[in-house]
């Protein structure tokens, strides 16, 4: 049997380079398999931060239609929170609540002028779902006399 020896166009693809074109498409999956997680995890916090601004916004045009000089009804809400009280570290009466699966919790201080409320809003996760993410966010905003 006569065996014929190939031309120089004839030439296939040695084990090295093959070996070497399989490592680099190995990488490149890889780098993309990564890249799926990492958007995973941000969708995560992306859904949290949407959900507790919407919970949020909630709370604060709550706020709007409480008067300044109710101490004993809804309006304690927006009492300056007593010296010494941790109102954003815990749970404190008339300065939390929850909805829809968050903690929410406040703290109020004398804004800038006689008329006014600085309110810091903590929205903290309550969810167990190990795939969504257990971050909390902070909003603080100055609340004018109606």
């Amino acid at each position: 049997m006569i065996q014929r020896q190939p031309t120089g166009r004839e030439r296939g693809f040695t084990i090295l380079e093959v070996m070497v074109s399989m490592v680099i498409l190995l990488i490149g999956l890889v780098s993309v398999a990564e890249l799926f997680a990492v958007a995973m995890r941000s969708d995560s916090y992306s859904f949290n931060d949407g959900a507790a601004t919407v919970v949020a916004q909630d709370k604060l045009e709550g706020f709007h239609n409480l008067d300044f000089d109710d101490t004993a009804g809804p309006g304690a809400q927006i009492q300056i929170t007593p010296a010494g009280v941790d109102s954003l570290g815990a749970s404190v009466t008339n300065y939390n609540d929850t909805k829809d699966g968050f903690i929410r919790r406040w703290s109020v201080a004398q804004g800038p002028t006689p008329d006014t409320r600085t309110i810091t809003l903590r929205i903290i996760p309550t969810t167990n779902d190990a795939r969504r993410a257990k971050q909390q966010i902070d909003i603080t905003t100055i609340l004018a006399k109606p």
